[in-house]
């Protein structure tokens, strides 16, 4: 779930599974075409391919480094 914290000035991306966990991750916003929500272990960016295309990638921090996860690409139908 995505929204803005009007205290804190800043996006925020909450996200919740099956297993009962819940992370909740900030961003500044949008910039030359992405936004990158992150908190201290983790971070997804949201990239824009075009009009009807989204692409997601997903990391985790361990040791200094960040290790992709998970990539998704999301194409309008039709489109």
């Amino acid at each position: 779930v995505w929204g803005y914290d009007q205290t804190a000035k800043s996006f925020v991306q909450e996200g919740f599974d099956s297993f009962g966990h819940h992370v909740r991750e900030t961003s500044t916003g949008w910039e030359n075409g992405s936004i990158v929500f992150a908190d201290s272990a983790g971070r997804d960016t949201f990239t824009k391919k075009g009009d009807a295309e989204l692409e997601h990638l997903g990391e985790f921090q361990a040791q200094g480094k960040w290790i992709a996860l998970d990539r998704e690409t999301c194409k309008r139908a039709g489109g």
